[in-house]
């Protein structure tokens, strides 16, 4: 009877601090894959596992009545007539484990309590011991939980985009649901205004799902789409909204795995979205700068998940010495990077050595030597993830004057016989080029001495110099428009007015002089021998020497550039 009493204490002792603290620690015999007692998730719950240390009985162990999710509603208290009780699915594997399905879920957003009951028995048909656990869901930060209808388009579970940092023209918001049964198909809606650049990121955590993803108009056409492309990774890069309206997303395992997945979703209003793999200097991507004067300014967004190669590489672009590269680093609110756990590597073309590197969310650095320069972003172990988010502001301070490295005009002070004028000739430089300064004729010149074999009098000859089509690059090309070349001292002038993009022009005028000499034996064109009453005449024809009675006469000229240049010669016979 004494022992008797003493269980009735304990038990009566047990269900007063069960009714005290509203639930009591997991019994020391299960173990479940349930959040913790207290915990706040913010993941999708579809199914979850229960684990006994004792045998229990096959038959109540698969009956789904022997188990209760219930929702404690608006009012958060348990009990009350806002209740959600949701449905389950229980699977005994005829060991120790149950696997339980919420087939109306994923549990919502609020208090959840999962409990045992009585009738779950042992292999002796006594009741099991009690199990209870109380936690709580939530929707992520800047984000939302799947609802209960999003199997539909009709009932997609809609996300809100949020700027941030304010002002940063970078908005984002995250998707958290599962699939779940096998099978599964999870719609999502967001709205975007037309020209908006967006991206999106899926991430399962089963390693085998091979996600996809299609994105719909408000009419359900299908705008585009992405299949896995890493088996639990799927993404759109960079895609431009073309009307306003609300955008759908469908989301699916192809291979017909369950399990929880993370989507995030961004729009950008200015920065450049970063593209992967850019995990090496040879993928980097290639930064979109906006010129101003003294130099350029770029803003990109980008992640380091966990599937990248540990950094992200952006080409900076080709730079002089003496150029100056300003590095700063922003983070989303909801960014599990920070100052302190990213690092800025400046590297050059072709070399992972770093010339420079921060830890503290900033980098300056002066450029020693011309080349093309490269900045490296990368995480400290464990950071990287679907939220490790980052803005990059790239600043380039350019006072250094352009210069023109190389030419394929005759070496200064050399002679020649002039035949370069037939063809076209560059003009290299150090750096990009302001496209309207290389274009302008006006800023070249091609100058003959004259006669008195001296410049700047008034014999000179000046020539057109016709720069040809140029985009931007390292490398101009251009033609002499008339020719040809007549014998004498000539100099070729690339005046100041050349400028590369922020406005810096040659720090001197870059000028080449060469002597056009006579080729023995042949005459020159004349310069107006395009019709026939002008022909440049070959007389007086000279014997070959032979003995036969041929006479022969040898000239020599060039093609002028304009595609329609006839010359004609003439000879008495």
């Amino acid at each position: 009877m004494k022992s008797s009493f003493t269980l009735r204490i304990v038990l009566a002792f047990l269900l007063l601090q069960i009714a005290v603290n509203g639930a009591a620690s997991p019994p020391t015999n299960w173990t479940t894959t349930l959040p913790e007692t207290g915990a706040t998730v913010s993941y999708a719950i579809d199914s979850f596992t229960l684990t006994s240390a004792i045998p229990i009985s096959a038959e109540t162990a698969a009956v789904a009545t022997n188990y209760e999710l219930r929702g404690a509603g608006a009012d958060d208290v348990f009990g009350g007539t806002d209740d959600k009780l949701y449905a389950l699915a229980a699977v005994y594997d005829g060991n120790a484990i149950v696997t339980i399905r919420v087939t109306d879920g994923p549990a919502q957003p609020g208090r959840c309590r999962f409990s045992t009951k009585a009738s779950l028995l042992d292999l002796n048909s006594q009741p099991v011991e009690p199990f209870l656990l109380e936690f709580s869901v939530a929707h992520p930060a800047l984000g939302r939980l799947e609802n209960t209808e999003n199997d539909a388009y009709e009932g997609a579970t809609p996300v809100t985009l949020v700027e941030t940092p304010a002002g940063s023209g970078f908005l984002t918001t995250l998707a958290s649901g599962s699939f779940e049964p096998a099978g599964d198909m999870d719609w999502w809606r967001f709205m975007g205004e037309a020209g908006e650049h967006v991206a999106i990121w899926f991430q399962s955590e089963d390693w085998e799902s091979h996600p996809q993803i299609i994105l719909c108009d408000a009419a359900a056409n299908v705008i585009t789409g992405a299949y896995s492309q890493w088996q639990s990774y799927a993404s759109i890069w960079d895609f431009i909204i073309p009307a306003s309206g609300a955008y759908h997303l469908q989301v699916t395992s192809t291979s017909g795995r369950v399990g929880r997945y993370q989507m995030r979703v961004d729009i950008s209003r200015g920065p450049q979205f970063e593209r992967e793999d850019n995990g090496s200097q040879g993928a980097a991507n290639i930064l979109q700068f906006a010129t101003s004067a003294g130099g350029f300014r770029a803003r990109a967004a980008g992640m380091l998940s966990d599937q990248d190669s540990t950094h992200d590489y952006y080409r900076i672009r080709r730079l002089n010495a003496g150029n100056t590269i300003r590095l700063k680093l922003e983070f989303p609110s909801v960014s599990t990077l920070s100052a302190n756990n990213t690092v800025l590597t400046i590297e050059g073309e072709s070399s992972n050595e770093s010339l420079a590197t921060s830890t503290d969310g900033q980098l300056n650095h002066v450029v020693a030597s011309e080349g093309v320069y490269l900045l490296r972003i990368s995480a400290t172990s464990g950071q990287q993830g679907v939220r490790a988010l980052y803005l990059v502001d790239v600043e380039v301070v350019d006072g250094s004057p352009p210069v023109i490295t190389e030419s394929s005009l005759p070496t200064e002070g050399s002679t020649n016989t002039g035949t370069w004028q037939g063809q076209p000739f560059t003009l290299s430089f150090s750096e990009d080029m302001r496209v309207e300064t290389v274009t302008n004729a006006a800023n070249y010149e091609l100058r003959s001495a004259g006669t008195d074999r001296a410049f700047s009098t008034d014999d000179d000859v000046l020539y057109p110099v016709l720069p040809q089509p140029y985009s931007g690059g390292l490398t101009a090309t251009y033609w002499i428009g008339v020719g040809p070349l007549r014998p004498g001292l000539y100099r070729f002038t690339a005046n100041t007015d050349l400028t590369d993009l922020t406005g810096n022009g040659l720090a001197a005028a870059y000028v080449r002089t060469s002597e056009v000499v006579e080729v023995s034996g042949f005459l020159l064109e004349n310069a107006v021998n395009e019709v026939r009453e002008s022909a440049t005449s070959l007389d007086p024809l000279i014997e070959d020497g032979v003995g036969g009675g041929v006479r022969a006469g040898w000239g020599r000229g060039t093609m002028d550039p304009n595609g329609a240049d006839v010359d004609w010669w003439s000879f008495t016979a």
